[in-house]
Order: C-alpha cells, then structure tokens, then sequence
C-alpha cells in the first residue's frame, strides 16, 4: 500500500509509509558522526553497537541473529495453533511439538525412559558390575551399537546414501568418518585439564551416577572414555585436508575394502543393515562403495586393536547416552547442558523432524508468490550480471565455456518447494511417521529410525535433483556444489535480509550480496572442482589455475594483516580464503547487478525521507548492516577460527578490494576505504 506521507513533496525523494519506515530502521543501526571512508564498518553498524553492548566475555550479538530468533518466533505461534481443518502432516508436526513442551508428562517421567532403553539387553560395563569381557569383535560391537533398541547409532564405522562425488546422478554407499562429543576436533588437543574436557568426564560421572552407577567406577571410566576420544579426535582427518576430495573420496569394492581392513566384516555389516528396509539389494563383494577419508578409517582400526572392549563400549554407550539424555525431563538436561529454552528447542527439533509441515505453516503466513518471484528476478539478474562479467574476465575461452556451462546448469530453489502446498503431496512426506503424545522417548526413536531408512531406500536409485535438503523456514542460502544446485529458503526473506517496505538498493545490497556469494561458489572454492553435474572434475586451465594463485595471494596476504585487537590475534587469510573470495566478488556483482536494473528502468530511484544518502550508498549500507554484530573476547577467539573472516574483517576486506565504493561515497585514492592497490578475483 502505498501511503503519502503530509507536507511538501520533494523532487527524487520517496515520501511513502514504506519509505519513511526503512530510514528509520537505517537511522537506528548507522552512526552518521563517522567517517565511511575511514572505516565503513563503523559507520553502518555504530548505531547498532550500541544499542547491544557486551557485558560479559562470553556474550555475542549478530544482526542476522534477530532473523532467526524472529523466525522461530513465528514457527512457535503456529506450532501452538489447533486447527482440526490443517493437513495430516501439519497436525502431526503440532502434536510433536506439543509432546516436546509437555513438560509435566515429561517430569513425571524423569529418566524413567532412558532407564527402561538401557534394561533391554545392552551392554556397558559402567553399569554393570559383573561385566566380564565376552571378547566382542569390533564388528560385534559396531553391529551391536547399529542395532541397538529401536534405534540405530552409527559409531565407529558410518554410513550414508548420497550422491556419488564422481558420479553425481548416482546414489552410492558413503562411509564417513565418526563425529566427537565436543563435535570440533580441535577441542581436544589443548591440555588435558582444559574445562571443556574435564565438563566431558563430569557429564560421564554425573549421568551414569544418576543411572544407578558406582561413583567411583563412573570416575575411572569417565577419564578413561575421555582420553580414547582425544585419541579417536587424533585419528580423524583435519577440515583442511578434506577439501582436497581428489585425494580423500576413493571408491572401491567391498571386497577391496575388506582385504584392506580385514579386521572389520564390511559384507555381513551392510547386509544386516540394508535388510531393515524390507528391500533385497543383493549387496556382495562387488558391490562399489565410497571412502570419505579412508586416512581416518586406517586411524581407526590402528586405534581399536590397542583399545580394551570394555573402553569401547563404555564409549558407544556413553555417546548414546548423551543422544537420548536430550529427550528427557528438561529439568534432567539442564543439569548437563545448562539452562535453556524448552519451547525453542521443542521448535528446532519439530522443524527438523517434520521441516515440510513446518514449511506448509510458514509459507502460508509468511510467504507469498510474489515474494518468491521477487527473489527470483533478483538471482535472475545476479545470474545474468555474474555471467556478463566472467566474460570480460581474465579467465581463458576454455575455462569460461566451462564455467558458464556451470552457470547455466545450476538447480536454483528459491523460496518453498510447491509441493508443500498441495495437502495430499505434503501428507505423503510424513505419513510413515507415528507420534505418540504420551511417549515422546519413543516417539523419537522410532522417527530417527525410519529417517535412516528412507535415507537407506535410495540406493540403487537416481539422485532426486528435486529434493530441498534445507527446511524453507531457516535463516540461510547455500550453494551445494555437489549436485549444483543453490538453495535460497523463504526464511531467508526477514530483516536484515530482506523487507518488502525495502528500495531495490537496499534488496540488491542485504539479500543481493548473500545470494551472489554463493553464485560465487559455482566456480571457485569447491565448485572449482566439479563440473555442471556436481561430479568431480577439474575443469579450470592449468594456467588458468596458476594465475587465480596469484591473484588469491594477494587475499591471503590481505587478511593475515587484519588483526583483532581486542584479543591481538591475526586472521587466517589460507582459511578463510574461499570465503574472502566469495564476499568481495559477491558484493562487486550485486552492486553492478543492481546498476543494471536501474539501467534498464531508465530512471533512478528515489531517496529516502530524512537521510542524505543516495540509492547507491544505501546499497553499501545494506550489504554491511547484515554483518553488524559485537563479540566478547571469548566469541572472537571462535570467530578467529573458522573458515569465515569475522564479521568485521568480511566487510572491511570487501570494501577496500570494491572498485566501486570510493566513488559512490566520494572517498579520496589512499583512504582507508578506497586503497590504491585492490585485490581481485575476476
């Protein structure tokens, strides 16, 4: 609706409600005193520093993060509604989700559940005295565990159905290497007496105390269960070596497999597994599997034969432990975990668990076609932008054939899948699940199975292209190089992404630069290895590739000189590269993507009411208010460590490689802002 602000109107500035409302919002998050050419950061984010102090090391604040706690407000209130008249699948997630919050059922229970699962013939020596050692094989014990109640833990040895790397149309067996308790493998090489690993033995002493254990056995366990997983974290392959695929995807038989690690019956391990579904599949020594780090498996087997069973075990049983202790009274959780949000968390596992029915609810209040139609001329244009500049680019005519032959191949999702609206499409994705309101233990149980064996059915079938691996209602985009596809959820589509009250400016600029870093993706990072299909190709020139050296050197030496000093600590430019490179080429396509819609309409657009910006500085505004967050010391120490540059050094390091920036804000060659010299990657 469009509604005219009283007074005089001016010449090229937008008086409208909508208008008046995003100057506001700009208003509150800038800090105008500040320089832009000095530091842009701060004078987009200043105003909204302040509004979100720090007062504690540990605190951290994001402005994407009101998305997300916006978003889950909105799933929350319609996981409450009772409506007789909504699909199956959607009364279903509902009476999920009201399991989860019944906290009195929940309560009376106690750990009754969880006291009733280990009673049915398990094994785990901690609390079990007269444990004596059966001389279990390793695949007893894998077995054992891939068995064990209604469920299906996969520890040690994991599997999963998914798309061949090499082949991409294909499903195929992949077996991964185990996740750890404190889930980065890093947290475990500090010093023995660092907290997160004596929290790791009290956890083991508490819960098995609480399970009926002597305290005594529970301690010396729980010491010896934490020092086999510092060894297992030892034996898994770094993140950095993963992304070299070439040389950690090998496929192989079965047979093959088992003359290289004859310790464990691989054949007899896949048959018992794959016969739950009900389907023959004929699995033999001829069957072709994958290895995802097969550095990690001979780890492993290394480790398991000097590792006693009873270590073993109590290992497995804790690590199901800790899985089912999650599905307790919260009052039982809380004592591990700390205090927490039962009706959140109830509102990310009912997502998880039933993400169509929570898309049906969530796109019929939130979302619109026209809305997604929006976005879809937006990536349209960034698509269109991306493909005219690789063009003029450096690049050789072999390898841009390639890569817009990848351009031109990408599966794009944007939005919702349409079949969430159709009530009988959406009822099929869920009717093999059964929720039973007074046992939400078991209802668990029972649904993690039937994931895992829906995941099982698809082998021997064709990659489903189709498939959204993403809930629509989450707060994220991605490119998924191994099948090409990018993914852009309607959840996305909140502040400070995305607002229809917004200009093209501010679109193209917040919600523009997040797509058009992903489109980034399909050529560089781990899209530079995988052809149109998402199977594993080098496709890029050799000289081609020598010249990107060179040119991301320029990046890598960039970004080891940012230094956060609050905690005096470099950037990891190696690290963070792929990222780095995805943001500054991100917000160089938006920006010129933006100039061509303007181009096209022949007019530009209006100004907001108040601000003295133009609409190409509001660009800039908008792609840096997404990054706008305050760390405390302890959260810039994490940040420092990912594979994204944090927030602030995203920003500063995308600005000062902009060739457009300097002149849009007026700022002089040699400003902090406008270097003379800027790293590029086309």
């Amino acid at each position: 609706m469009t509604v005219i602000v009283p007074g005089k109107a001016l010449q090229g500035v937008c008086q409208t409600l909508d208008c008046v409302l995003s100057a506001e919002y700009i208003t509150k998050t800038i800090d105008a005193r500040l320089d832009p050419c000095k530091d842009f950061y701060q004078f987009t984010c200043g105003g909204w520093i302040k509004q979100y102090p720090i007062v504690e090391d540990s605190n951290s604040y994001e402005n994407y993060a009101n998305a997300y706690f916006a978003l889950n407000d909105i799933i929350r209130r319609l996981l409450h509604v009772n409506d007789s008249k909504a699909p199956e699948a959607v009364q279903q997630a509902r009476a999920y989700f009201r399991s989860c919050i019944d906290v009195d059922t929940l309560s009376n229970r106690g750990i009754e559940p969880l006291v009733d699962f280990l009673a049915r013939d398990t094994i785990h020596p901690t609390l079990q005295p007269l444990w004596t050692d059966t001389c279990m094989t390793f695949s007893d014990i894998v077995e054992y565990f891939a068995n064990l109640g209604r469920a299906s833990f996969g520890l040690f040895v994991n599997f999963v159905v998914g798309p061949d790397e090499l082949q991409s149309d294909k499903n195929i067996i992949v077996f991964l290497q185990t996740n750890l308790a404190l889930g980065n493998r890093n947290s475990y090489f500090g010093k023995r007496t660092s907290i997160s690993l004596k929290n790791l033995e009290a956890m083991y002493q508490l819960t098995h105390t609480l399970l009926g254990a002597d305290p005594i056995t529970a301690a010396q366990d729980a010491e010896d269960v934490v020092d086999f997983e510092i060894k297992l974290a030892e034996a898994t392959v770094p993140p950095e070596e993963q992304k070299d695929r070439f040389k950690v995807y090998k496929k192989m038989t079965v047979a093959n497999l088992t003359d290289r690690f004859p310790q464990f019956d691989w054949l007899r391990f896949l048959r018992n597994q794959f016969s739950k579904t009900g389907e023959d599949y004929n699995i033999t020594m001829d069957e072709v599997v994958a290895i995802d780090s097969l550095q990690y498996y001979e780890n492993l087997f290394n480790l398991v034969d000097e590792t006693p069973t009873r270590t073993l075990l109590n290992y497995g049983m804790w690590r199901v432990v800790q899985m089912l202790f999650r599905l307790l009274d919260p009052a039982l959780k809380e004592l591990l975990y700390g205090p927490m949000d039962v009706e959140n968390q109830c509102v990310q596992q009912t997502t998880a668990f039933f993400s169509f029915a929570v898309d049906r609810m969530y796109v019929n209040k939130m979302s619109s076609p026209h809305e997604k139609l929006k976005v879809e001329n937006i990536t349209e244009s960034l698509l269109k932008t991306f493909k005219k500049m690789l063009k003029n680019s450096w690049l050789s005519q072999a390898t841009k054939t390639a890569a817009l032959k990848k351009l031109n191949s990408i599966v794009r999702k944007i939005g919702y899948p349409e079949f969430v609206l159709d009530d009988k499409a959406l009822n099929a994705k869920s009717d093999m699940y059964s929720v039973d309101k007074d046992d939400f233990f078991g209802t668990n149980l029972d649904i993690a199975l039937k994931r895992k064996l829906l995941m099982m059915n698809k082998l021997r079938k064709q990659v489903d292209r189709t498939e959204w691996l993403m809930t629509t209602a989450t707060v994220n985009a991605y490119y998924n190089p191994k099948v090409n596809e990018m993914v852009v959820p309607a959840g996305i589509l909140l502040l400070p992404f995305y607002s229809k009250r917004f200009s093209d400016a501010l679109l193209y600029g917040a919600i523009g630069t997040v797509i058009a870093h992903e489109i980034t993706h399909v050529i560089q990072g781990a899209g530079a290895n995988r052809d149109e299909n998402g199977s594993l190709r080098k496709w890029w020139r050799q000289k081609d590739q020598k010249i990107l050296q060179n040119r991301t050197q320029c990046l890598v030496d960039q970004y080891n000189n940012f230094v956060d000093k609050v905690v005096n600590l470099h950037v990891d430019g190696l690290l963070t590269l792929d990222e780095n490179v995805a943001d500054i080429s991100g917000l160089k396509v938006a920006f010129k993507a933006y100039r061509s819609v303007i181009k096209e309409r022949g007019r530009e657009e209006d100004k907001y009411p108040t601000l003295p910006y133009t609409p190409d500085q509001l660009f800039f505004i908008g792609a840096t208010q997404v990054m706008c967050s305050n760390y405390g010391p302890a959260v810039r120490l994490q940040r420092l460590r990912d594979n994204h540059s944090p927030n602030y050094f995203r920003v500063m390091g995308s600005i000062q490689n902009n060739e457009d920036f300097g002149r849009v804000f007026n700022c002089p060659v040699g400003k902090p802002m406008n270097p003379k010299h800027k790293c590029q990657f086309l």
